[in-house]
Parts: C-alpha cells; structure tokens; sequence
C-alpha cells in the first residue's frame, strides 16, 4: 500500500479509502486484541502492510500494543523456523 498524496483543496478518493483502511485496521486490532480470552492472534498480510506504512499514526492502548508486539513476533519467529527446518 502506497502512500498516496493529498493536495490542498482537492477530493480524492484514494485518500479516504486509505484512511479508511487505516482506520479500519485500527479499531479491528484494538476489539481483537483487547479481548482477555483471545490469546496471540495471527495478523493477516494486509494488517501487517498497514501497520508497517502507517503504524506510527495509529493508536493503541498499552496492553494492545503488548499484544501486538507478542503477535508480530509469534509470526516472525514461525517464519523463521521455517526457513530453517523446512519440512
């Protein structure tokens, strides 16, 4: 997902539909993960673009970033492990 330019005084739509995507993806993590019997979730590709492009803009509370962290680094790991110990 690009970063897309808004020009002063100008509609454009490809803005809003990102914003909308961000905005989105925020308050999905935010209900997901402020859940206490949800445990590490799986982020699906399209979140994990997200929060790497605009993941400095959004917020969260301190136990979802926790979470969040837990989550990234849960998939990371797995990645990992399958690149070394292939199957």
């Amino acid at each position: 997902m690009a970063d897309i330019i808004n020009f002063p005084n100008t509609n454009n739509k490809q803005v809003q539909q990102q914003e909308e995507q961000i905005q989105r993806t925020q308050n999905t993590l935010n209900i997901l993960l402020q859940c206490k019997s949800i445990g590490p979730i799986p982020l699906l590709p399209k979140d994990i673009e997200i929060l790497a492009e605009f993941g400095d803009t959004m917020q969260f509370s301190p136990m979802v970033a926790k979470k969040l962290i837990q989550a990234m680094a849960k998939q990371l790991n797995q990645l990992h492990d399958e690149e070394v110990y292939p199957l």
